[in-house]
């Protein structure tokens, strides 16, 4: 009887993401096949699943006992419902490092696909996604992840806060994360580091930049 209760809530995980049992298997690297044997029971879940769906934010003892809640309450809730997400305002995730592929999020015509999608109140408009690089630690450190809100006027800049910031090859393609002050002319930008390891300001004109990002909120992982 447990064995049944706990295959009908791992449906229920799927569900809540909004995928079929093809999309599911892929998300956690799984055949569909396999996938199936767990909802109906066939084969037990493996500790690898688990572990998985503990990492996309599920509660592990609810799936196997009932208990508590549906989502792990140090973990953010996760939705996947494209449709529906937009016209509530959700948050997409992107499961990529953005200072290795900040065009595929910040380009008019994206490369990739939200990863699902993320309900937190009061960061409407932000995007999500991970980062790489420890220059900002300890305030952001590598695997957290980031909401992000792209500007459109960069000479409103709230200096001393925290920017994604990506150059052109005038400024040898830069894409990185740092606090922004004002330069000692108008039209330069310094970024600057937290981490006392990556010390030194660097200098770029204003001229030079493609995108900036204002780092709005950060959800430490680790």
């Amino acid at each position: 009887m447990e064995n049944s209760q706990e295959k009908d809530r791992l449906r229920q995980i799927r569900e809540a993401l909004g995928l079929n049992q093809s999309e599911m298997a892929k998300k956690i690297g799984k055949t569909q096949k396999a996938w199936s044997t767990y909802e109906t029971g066939e084969n037990k879940i493996s500790p690898a699943v688990y572990l998985k769906l503990g990492d996309l934010g599920f509660n592990i003892d609810w799936l196997k006992t009932g208990e508590g809640s549906l989502y792990l309450d140090d973990k953010l809730p996760i939705i996947k419902t494209p449709a529906e997400a937009i016209k509530r305002g959700l948050i997409p995730y992107y499961d990529i490092d953005v200072t290795a592929h900040v065009a595929e999020i910040f380009t008019d015509t994206n490369h990739a696909s939200p990863a699902y999608w993320l309900d937190i109140p009061h960061f409407k408009g932000a995007t999500a996604c991970r980062v790489s690089g420890d220059s900002m630690a300890p305030e952001i450190s590598s695997g957290d992840m980031i909401l992000v809100k792209k500007i459109n006027n960069p000479d409103v800049i709230l200096w001393g806060e925290i920017y994604l910031v990506v150059t052109d090859e005038t400024a040898n393609n830069l894409c990185t994360i740092k606090k922004l002050y004002q330069g000692r002319t108008p039209d330069t930008f310094i970024l600057r580091s937290i981490n006392p390891e990556y010390a030194g300001d660097t200098i770029i004109p204003k001229q030079s930049i493609i995108t900036i990002a204002h780092i709005i909120g950060c959800v430490k992982m680790f």
